[in-house]
């Protein structure tokens, strides 16, 4: 199993994402959670550390 994302992966991978643990979010202005995880120009959002951590 690769633990190392790519940009690629995440983009691939954020529609089946859980949207209750993590959502892709168009910028962090328009974050709401408590945790924001930003890669290169991809930004999600999380209410747990745990959800920002399973992607």
């Amino acid at each position: 199993m690769n633990l190392v994302k790519t940009r690629d992966d995440l983009e691939r991978e954020a529609p089946r994402l859980k949207k209750e643990w993590i959502q892709k979010i168009d910028s962090i202005d328009n974050a709401n959670r408590k945790y924001v995880l930003v890669f290169e120009d991809l930004v999600f959002e999380a209410d747990h550390e745990q959800g920002a951590t399973c992607c």
